[in-house]
């Protein structure tokens, strides 16, 4: 065989040695990529759990159960939940992802402060609200009575407004009973009633009979209430006389025991 002939096979020989070897690497990368995608796909999903409030320990435990794995990301220096709680957390909860997957949360380093809002002349509900908008808790309510502030209303609170406290802090309201010579509405009628049985009722309200008088009446029976001053609905204070007319009968019709 001569030179060229030994040349050219050797070349076709190579050739021939590379393109296997390629045609097997091809194939190996082809099939791992393969088994990569179905090993990927096969990979169940798990729902996030909600962890925000947990301790760092339950938040931990709770991901685990659904086979995802807890990264702390880092603190919150204020916040509304006291030192070691998850303020937040990545993905948001009820969000679907494969097992395996990282939860990365926040951990609060401590409550926050703010500046204590002025309760003063709210009303008590209204003060509630703004209580808890920002974070704070009702404490002790105290009522008195009031010339100044009306019912209802609040007239001194503990912290002080604008005094910078922690969330979380109890807030203690002194609230208004309103004047004790606050005006009510006339809560009864007495027409019809006797004078007896108007007294005992009007005790009920700190009230009294005040003037007495007598007229005729062919509607009212004798000895029964015609009317009354002040009227039912109408302003009264504790302690104020009702004024009374009571029939005496029929006109013409002498009184009882009379001639």
């Amino acid at each position: 065989m001569d030179k060229q002939a030994f040349k050219k096979g050797l070349i076709r020989f190579v050739t021939q040695v590379g393109a296997g070897f390629v045609a097997i690497l091809i194939g190996y990368f082809v099939m791992v990529k393969g088994f990569g995608g179905c090993a990927g796909a096969e990979r169940p999903d798990a729902v996030v759990p909600d962890v925000i409030g947990y301790s760092v320990e339950e938040a931990e435990a709770l991901i685990a159960e659904r086979n995802l794995k807890m990264e702390n990301a880092g603190e919150a220096k204020e916040s509304s939940f006291e030192a070691g709680y998850i303020v937040s957390q990545e993905p948001e909860p009820g969000v679907t992802v494969k097992e395996g997957r990282t939860v990365k949360v926040r951990v609060s380093g401590g409550l926050g402060k703010i500046h204590m809002p002025n309760l003063v002349g709210n009303t008590l509900r209204q003060a509630e609200r703004i209580i808890s908008r920002n974070g704070l808790v009702l404490g002790e309510v105290t009522e008195v009575h009031d010339d100044a502030v009306p019912a209802d209303h609040i007239i001194e609170q503990n912290p002080e407004p604008h005094k910078k406290v922690k969330r979380g802090t109890k807030v203690s309201l002194m609230v208004s009973l309103g004047s004790e010579e606050a005006t009510i509405l006339m809560p009864v009628n007495l027409v019809g009633m006797t004078v007896d049985e108007a007294a005992s009722a009007l005790r009920e309200y700190e009230l009294a009979v005040g003037n007495v008088s007598s007229e005729p009446s062919t509607l009212v029976p004798e000895g029964r209430i015609i009317r009354q001053s002040p009227e039912l609905g109408e302003n009264v204070k504790k302690g104020d006389a009702i004024n009374i007319v009571i029939s005496s009968g029929p006109p013409g019709v002498p009184p009882e025991g009379g001639f």
